[in-house]
């Protein structure tokens, strides 16, 4: 498949962390209880190239959330990535156990087409919003089911 915008895709891979049970002793001893532990999840962002052409692309990112009444914002930043035929870049990984999906992520990947102009899509995560783009389905590149977040829109960049 050759590179389009839409071979870019934000896909979040979501596992379960599962607690070991403590070990069975052999003879009585006191010893006070380690707290119980729950099993909670973790979740993988990855921005994923399913084209079969190597692409640079600018990705920012940034986002928000909550704290009592106040509203966050989460610094951002601007990197440069080199990305693989139908490869996946880890971009973030979130964690339920400490508060890690109460907030809105949002990626800005801007990529330049073969014709010389440049393009740019915002794809936004949130674990409690709206996810009328979104769809569960197993990613071709990363083998396993996920999450595929779409940009709205891919908007033409101008200087």
């Amino acid at each position: 498949m050759p590179f389009t915008p839409d071979s870019l895709r934000i896909a979040m891979v979501t596992r379960w962390s599962v607690p070991e049970p403590e070990p069975k002793l052999t003879h009585k001893i006191r010893q006070s209880s380690r707290p119980v532990e729950m099993a909670h999840m973790i979740g993988e962002i990855y921005l994923v190239n399913r084209s079969d052409t190597a692409i640079t692309a600018q990705l920012d990112t940034g986002g928000y959330y909550t704290t009592d009444d106040a509203l966050q914002i989460l610094s951002g930043r601007t990197r440069a990535v080199n990305m693989e035929p139908r490869s996946a870049l880890l971009l973030e990984t979130a964690d339920e156990k400490s508060g890690d999906f109460e907030c809105h992520i949002w990626y800005t990947v801007t990529v330049p087409l073969p014709d010389g102009t440049r393009v740019c899509g915002t794809f936004g995560i949130s674990l409690y919003a709206d996810r009328e783009l979104d769809s569960d389905e197993i990613d071709p590149v990363l083998g396993v089911n996920a999450r595929i977040i779409r940009p709205r829109a891919w908007e033409p960049v101008t200087l």
